[in-house]
């Protein structure tokens, strides 16, 4: 779809259809929402074409609209207004999610061609995303962009200002998989995938004031698959992320023959302040039943895309059939699974009482207890 101005309604809801795709870490082309509070899932493709779907109780269309490509989609904190990534255009949107109404635009140079991925402060003042300063000099002038929302103030560093030991050799291949805050809001994570298939996570200072020194070094941990999804504790200072990989890799890689049948990835614990690794488990068959893994080819092209939610005492990720995994925070055991209500499992996040995850499946939107 070619990249354009005029804003029309969404022609077919079709290819917007929630499905089996959404257990694939690597679909850009198409990415799910839940809203914070209201049952709906947002749908956008990268195509240009948002669509918002409502459970009432089963799932069902709403409306929608077309307008250019679209990359990243956040809410604010209350739930009123989204922003959305217009990297074509060069610029991002602040959105009601009452009709889907523009209420601002936002126009910076620096969004460019292969802007993919943002970040909204937890007071939804700060948004980051990632960017270039000069488009001529990818890699050595790519980095991240704090703007701002009430001031219009921007502030831009490239990841070799804020990491000397990030290098884009081949800037081409390399994008931000995923950015998150910090709970305490004074750290950003960032998921940098190289050549589309390994990933670095790297932690940097929250450089929100143009006047902030950048003091040291930050952690960065080498993790040599994709990682599919990340969540940090509530502490700030301990984060979980599920790491999988495209099934090809595996069939040709002579040394990983000895992966055990239904292999899907791994959920590990790391520290977000020492380079330390907490805590490592394998999600295979023996913890889901399910024989069919990324292994075996059953999640082509692109592997099994987990989502992952950490509370104070336990982390849950998702698993094939509408399953969830809880394990315990401090060592990784496995404590108890359940079955949800449907096939597939779009998203999950926190309840507004907040002892509670909200499960969007292809079924119902389900509520269950923490435990």
């Amino acid at each position: 779809m070619k990249a354009h101005n005029t804003e029309k309604p969404l022609s077919s809801p079709k290819e917007l259809e929630p499905g089996a795709w959404c257990e694939c870490y690597f679909d850009i082309i198409r990415q799910i929402y839940l809203h914070p509070f209201k049952d709906e899932l947002f749908v956008i493709r990268q195509a240009g074409q948002l669509g918002r779907w409502r459970y009432t109780p089963e799932l069902t269309y709403v409306d929608g609209y077309e307008l250019a490509e679209m990359r990243c989609l956040r809410f604010s904190p209350d739930g009123e207004w989204f922003v959305i990534l217009l990297p074509s255009l060069g610029r991002i949107e602040i959105r009601s999610t009452d009709d889907l109404s523009c209420l601002r635009q936002i126009q910076k140079e620096f969004i460019y061609d292969e802007s993919s991925e943002m970040c909204l402060s937890q007071d939804g003042r700060w948004l980051v995303l990632d960017a270039c300063k000069n488009y001529d000099k990818r890699g050595a002038e790519d980095g991240a962009a704090w703007i701002d929302l009430q001031t219009g103030e921007t502030i831009f560093r490239t990841w070799e200002e804020m990491n000397n030991n990030i290098k884009l050799e081949d800037e081409y291949a390399t994008f931000i998989g995923q950015m998150k805050f910090s709970p305490d809001q004074k750290q950003l994570a960032v998921n940098i995938w190289y050549d589309c298939y390994i990933s670095e996570i790297n932690f940097f200072k929250n450089l929100h004031h143009k006047d902030q020194r950048i003091e040291e070094t930050p952690l960065s941990y080498w993790i040599a698959e994709n990682i599919s999804d990340f969540c940090y504790h509530a502490d700030s200072t301990r984060m979980v992320c599920f790491k999988t990989m495209k099934p090809g890799d595996w069939k040709f890689d002579e040394y990983r023959e000895h992966f055990t049948p239904g292999w899907l990835g791994e959920l590990i614990a790391l520290s977000t302040t020492h380079q330390e690794e907490l805590w490592r488990v394998t999600i295979d068959a023996s913890l889901t039943g399910w024989e069919q893994g990324v292994v075996e080819g059953n999640y082509e092209p692109y592997g099994y895309g987990a989502k992952v939610l950490v509370g104070e005492t336990e982390v849950v990720c998702t698993a094939p059939g509408g399953q969830m995994l809880f394990f315990d925070m401090e060592n990784g055991t496995l404590k108890r699974k359940m079955k949800v209500n449907g096939n597939y499992i779009y998203a999950i996040g926190w309840h507004r009482d907040g002892d509670k995850i909200r499960v969007a499946t292809d079924q119902e939107l389900q509520v269950i207890e923490w435990k």
